[in-house]
């Protein structure tokens, strides 16, 4: 397969080693794109940015996968009020043991010393169905001096209720963030918090904690709190991440970088006796990632520290393991390679596997295929 050198980017190279032709990845792209529930679509940062100066509308639907972004937005509407306001006028219900008359007379009251009234429903993903649609005569003429606001931590939502905010309200949507987004959103997230963080910090975080958007803000508040320094570095992850400092993913992949075997056997050993720390579906992407990115830097004319820092986006400080690879592994080897790790991604999934093969021993053949 010939690389164009000048167009090719880690995501379109992942989709030409999973998919082999543009054909598909068109057809990927299609099928990737979600039409917008509103009309009407608002930002996160636009509609917090509403709630903080008291420009609300009196509906609001709260609905996606990410539950990040519908926690911190009703996290705003539980404080909306002043304390003395929310003894008063601040209702809060639960989609399980919903009881939409309770809903409806709370959303239909007056407030009591406020301007508003704020009814917040969580959870209504799993919520009855049947009750959750007895809103909807409400939803058509909602009381002006009530909030009421919707929590649904799901893409499924009556197509009904979705209408009835929108004529009305406020629809937000709270997409899935996909693994190749996460680290930007890291890196703004820190920029929000006032901190700074060294090159490869906010990708190492993605690597360990995937798209959990909740768990990454509070393992990085925790960094903050704890090491109180205005500069995260690689290392502070490590350490404060639940990393041991010579027995993880990363040093795995170093040791293959340099075909280091005896490292690289050590590091096994350590992870198949501690397989709860070390899960096989947890390190196969950050290694997948690493060695597309070592077919990219083998393409380049000119394999200066700079140069391969600018194709894959790291500091140039980081490009040795990147340049040992390529001088270890042919491209052909390297595409054997991507072809094992998609083999024991299989695996991992019982196919094509023993019942009797363990995790352990999927990543023993796994790192003997890749060195040998």
């Amino acid at each position: 397969m010939k690389i164009k050198r000048r167009t090719v980017t880690t995501e379109s190279l992942l989709i030409y080693i999973r998919c082999g032709n543009m054909k598909i990845l068109r057809t990927f792209a299609a099928v990737m794109a979600k039409k917008k529930l509103s009309e009407k679509a608002v930002s996160y940062k636009d509609l917090c940015k509403a709630i903080e100066r008291k420009d609300v509308a009196p509906l609001y639907l709260l609905t996606g996968e990410e539950p990040y972004y519908i926690d911190e937005i009703c996290k705003r509407f539980e404080s909306f009020l002043t304390e003395e306001e929310r003894d008063f006028n601040l209702n809060l219900f639960y989609g399980k043991d919903m009881n939409p008359e309770q809903v409806l007379a709370a959303a239909r009251q007056y407030p009591m010393f406020s301007q508003w009234r704020v009814v917040i429903v969580k959870e209504v993903q799993i919520a009855d169905e049947r009750n959750l649609k007895k809103l909807l005569p409400y939803l058509e003429t909602p009381n002006q001096n009530s909030i009421l606001v919707i929590c649904n931590k799901s893409s499924k939502i009556s197509s009904a209720i979705v209408k009835a905010v929108n004529e009305k309200g406020i629809v937000f949507e709270s997409p899935t963030m996909y693994e190749n987004q996460v680290p930007k959103w890291i890196d703004g997230y820190f920029t929000e918090i006032n901190l700074k963080a060294e090159a490869g910090v906010s990708q190492m975080i993605a690597d360990l904690l995937g798209t959990n958007l909740q768990k990454i803000t509070n393992e990085i508040s925790k960094l903050a709190i704890n090491l109180n320094k205005p500069v995260i570095t690689t290392a502070d992850v490590k350490t404060h991440i639940g990393l041991s400092k010579d027995y993880n993913i990363f040093e795995l992949k170093d040791a293959l970088a340099f075909r280091d075997i005896t490292k690289a056997n050590r590091i096994v050993n350590h992870f198949i006796g501690n397989p709860k720390e070390n899960p096989l579906q947890k390190m196969l992407p950050i290694l997948f990632k690493f060695f597309v990115e070592v077919i990219m830097v083998s393409q380049l004319p000119d394999k200066t520290d700079a140069s391969i820092a600018r194709a894959i986006g790291i500091s140039p400080f980081k490009t040795q393991p990147y340049r040992s690879a390529c001088g270890i592994y042919p491209l052909n080897k390297l595409f054997f390679v991507i072809a094992c790790l998609r083999d024991a991604d299989n695996k991992s999934k019982g196919v094509g596997v023993s019942p009797l093969s363990t995790e352990g021993d999927l990543l023993r053949e796994l790192v003997f295929k890749i060195l040998y």
